[in-house]
């Protein structure tokens, strides 16, 4: 018996196991060394493992590791579980010198998280139960406000103003981060300043939450003043009409932020009403409280 299990060892099935066992534990480990090694006596690249082994090193930011496993004929478009590429984990990881190296390699720069087509199928799971369904890597390095990585990805041919499942888009991300930068960059490549998010306004809803809405009103729902005050500025530049101006001045007056309520008004917005007089009593300062009174009483005396 023991002459034929050495016998067994020895058949280039078993070999290769253990060679490709030995690769994933150098890859978790980030042992580039031990990969080459491993990769030059015959280890797949393309084990079955859960992420893949391009995907676990690019999630990692192990950089060499990935350059590996590429030259070594990594396929680049595999999905774990979850519907993520290696870039996709790349940009969630937020390393730029990955991001770039897939890129290279020719990763699709529009991957996106795919779950109606697999994650659905595997776990029975709805659509309405996974707010990042159809995000793609550019709007998860928005959120991050990754100014490079969105940088790499634009200029691979990343569509700026893609949606989500629920009709966000890249803008309403960094937006909903606080990245006033990144908010600045997707405007000024495009990025639309009047997408809304309705069906995500709709799911929030029906779970009793508040959500969807504009980029605006994404920056002002979590206080968010400078990108607020980026996008008001576009609003300006622009003259353009605010979107549902009564949630977006509800939302100012939660933030309790004078100027982006100034802003609001010089746009056009109503607060003379008697609704945002009660939630500014509700909710701001005393100076927001007065200057929306002042609103009050000069509509008052222009009757």
């Amino acid at each position: 018996m023991r002459r034929l299990f050495l016998l067994l060892l020895a058949l280039p099935g078993a070999a290769r196991g253990d060679l490709d066992g030995d690769l994933i534990t150098a890859v978790h480990k980030n042992q580039p060394a031990m990969v080459r090694q491993y990769l030059g006596k015959g280890a797949n690249p393309n084990v079955n493992t859960e992420p893949s082994l391009l995907s676990m090193a690019s999630a990692a930011g192990h950089l060499e590791v990935v350059q590996l496993l590429l030259k070594a004929g990594a396929k680049l478009e595999v999905r774990d579980d979850k519907t993520r590429t290696a870039l996709i984990h790349a940009a969630q990881g937020g390393d730029a010198e990955v991001v770039r190296t897939l890129l290279a390699a020719g990763a699709n720069a529009n991957a996106r998280i795919d779950l109606p087509r697999e994650y659905f199928r595997i776990h029975g799971s709805s659509p309405h139960t996974r707010s990042e369904n159809q995000r793609s890597a550019l709007m998860l390095a928005a959120r991050r406000g990754d100014m490079q990585i969105v940088g790499m990805l634009v200029a691979a041919g990343a569509k700026v103003n893609a949606k989500s499942y629920y009709g966000e888009t890249a803008l309403m991300l960094a937006a909903e981060g606080g990245h006033a930068d990144t908010v600045r960059w997707l405007l000024d490549n495009g990025a639309d300043l009047h997408a809304n998010a309705k069906d995500m306004a709709e799911y929030q809803r029906k779970m009793g939450n508040g959500g969807g809405g504009t980029a605006l009103v994404y920056a002002l729902r979590d206080r968010h003043i400078p990108a607020a005050k980026t996008l008001l500025a576009e609003y300006a530049k622009r003259r353009a009409v605010v979107e549902e101006p009564d949630v977006v001045l509800l939302y100012a007056l939660i933030a309790s932020d004078l100027d982006s309520v100034k802003s609001l008004v010089a746009l056009g917005v109503d607060a003379s009403k008697p609704a945002p007089l009660e939630w500014a009593t509700a909710y701001s300062s005393p100076e927001v409280i007065a200057f929306v009174a002042g609103q009050s009483k000069g509509a008052a005396a222009r009757k």
